[in-house]
């Protein structure tokens, strides 16, 4: 997006919380505080005198963990939401996912397409927006929602890193029915510019965040290869098998 400088020069005059310890890492700004989102105390302490709080946590899909998407996702987010409101946060800025939408019946998906969430992931996201909401209502709490696509950048790959494996190795790589459907990611860059802009923003909201350009799935990875320079090739395979042996892989346990 070209604003990433903008993100930088916004944060420099930021004091922020982090519940998380990075080893060997220490900013000024920063103050680190190591506690669970579940920890009703913890959450107290690290809201505490805090102007905004920007709600990052999450129990994510490759877990593959029903009860943790729940109790994480939404449970969490009801302590956060109620500490966050006790505390006179100035702002709550939910993280979200754009898997709430599920399998949209029309495209392009906008903020006013209703969710539709396919699984439990999917599900426990919108059960934490709904919270969100009901704080605004409840307790005047002053909440964006943020809804990212698929985030990419430094530390953040999830299962891309398969791929990158894969085509670092040379390997063929698959796409369905000629990977000709276009697929919108955002950069972890961009997306911490969206939420730091959502915080400076009044009155409650929900945003979707993606990539201003992208294309298709064999672009995108075709890409990837000519800038690794390997001798992997796209390669497409049938529709119709290929979903019914990743579901039944998936429902094993056998797929990433």
């Amino acid at each position: 997006m070209g604003i990433v400088e903008q993100a930088i020069a916004q944060t420099r005059n930021l004091r922020s919380r982090v519940r998380r310890e990075t080893p060997g890492f220490s900013h000024p700004n920063l103050e680190f505080f190591r506690g669970s989102i579940l920890d009703r105390n913890a959450v107290k302490k690290a809201v505490s005198g805090v102007n905004k709080v920007f709600h990052n946590a999450a129990q994510n899909p490759l877990a593959k963990d029903v009860e943790l998407f729940w109790s994480v996702n939404k449970g969490g987010t009801q302590i956060i939401a109620d500490e966050a409101a006790a505390a006179g946060v100035e702002k709550l800025i939910y993280t979200s996912s754009s898997a709430v939408y599920g399998a949209p019946k029309s495209n392009p998906v906008t903020e006013d397409t209703k969710p539709n969430p396919g699984e439990d992931y999917g599900r426990a996201k919108l059960a934490g927006e709904i919270i969100c909401k009901r704080a605004v209502k409840r307790h005047g709490l002053d909440v964006a929602i943020v809804r990212p696509r698929t985030i990419l950048g430094h530390g953040r790959l999830g299962t891309a890193h398969i791929l990158f494996d894969w085509i670092e190795r040379g390997l063929d790589i698959p796409v369905l029915a000629g990977g000709n459907n276009r697929y919108q990611f955002v950069h972890s860059d961009d997306l911490a510019w969206a939420c730091i802009a959502a915080s400076n923003l009044k009155g409650f909201a929900t945003y979707n965040i993606g990539a201003a350009e992208f294309g298709t799935m064999r672009e995108l990875l075709q890409v990837v290869i000519d800038h690794a320079g390997t001798a992997s090739r796209i390669k497409s395979i049938p529709m119709g098998p290929t979903v019914l042996v990743a579901n039944v892989a998936s429902a094993l346990g056998l797929s990433p």
